[in-house]
């Protein structure tokens, strides 16, 4: 079973193999995320941080498929 909460080692890990003092101090990322104290750790929301994930997934997708579009449009003109 899987925690509900996620370290920062371990996002920045899944989040593309960053360390995770850049992934913590990245603008625009998770700041918008709830942080969780315990003692002196600070976890992540897991639900919040694979959705954002999963986002970002998507997004770099949809890119891809419009570079793979635009790039088999040129070809074809050549």
């Amino acid at each position: 079973m899987s925690s509900r909460l996620i370290s920062f080692k371990e996002a920045a890990e899944q989040a593309g193999g960053l360390h995770p003092n850049t992934f913590r101090q990245r603008k625009a990322g998770t700041e918008h995320f709830t942080h969780v104290e315990i003692g002196r750790r600070v976890f992540l929301l897991r639900a919040e941080f694979d959705e954002w994930l999963e986002k970002k997934i998507a997004i770099a997708q949809a890119n891809n498929r419009k570079r793979t579009k635009n790039l088999h449009l040129v070809t074809n003109r050549i």
